[in-house]
C-alpha cells in the first residue's frame, strides 16, 4: 500500500489553489504589459515549485493555479515555498523598477 492510500484502500489528495493577491490593481497600477510579465513569473515558480514537491500541476488560468498531491505535507511546503519565491520575485521586481526611475 502507498503512502498516499488509507487503511480502507481510499487514496488521499490534497489540493492546493493558488493566486496573485491584489493581481487586478497591481494591473491597474502598472498596465497589462507589467501584468503579463508577473503572470508569466507566477507560472513558472508554480510549476517548478510543483514539480520540486511531487505533485501535479492541473491547470493554471491566469493568476491563478490548481494543483493536486499525493501528499498533504507535500501540499503545504509548495505553498510555503510558493509564498517565499514569489514575495522573493516581487522584492526583486520593486528594486529593479526603483532603480529605473
Amino acid at each position: 500500500m502507498d503512502q498516499a492510500s488509507g487503511a480502507s484502500g481510499r487514496v488521499v489528495r490534497a489540493f492546493l489553489i493558488a493566486d496573485i493577491r491584489d493581481y487586478t490593481a497591481f494591473t491597474a497600477e502598472h498596465g497589462d504589459l507589467a501584468a503579463s510579465r508577473l503572470v508569466a513569473c507566477f507560472a513558472t515558480i508554480v510549476g517548478e515549485a510543483v514539480e520540486a514537491w511531487s505533485g501535479r500541476l492541473v491547470e493554471l488560468r491566469g493568476d491563478e493555479a490548481l494543483c493536486v498531491f499525493d501528499d498533504p505535507a507535500a501540499a503545504l511546503w509548495t505553498s510555503v515555498e510558493l509564498q517565499d519565491a514569489f514575495a522573493d520575485e516581487m522584492a526583486t521586481e520593486r528594486t529593479q523598477r526603483r532603480s529605473m526611475q
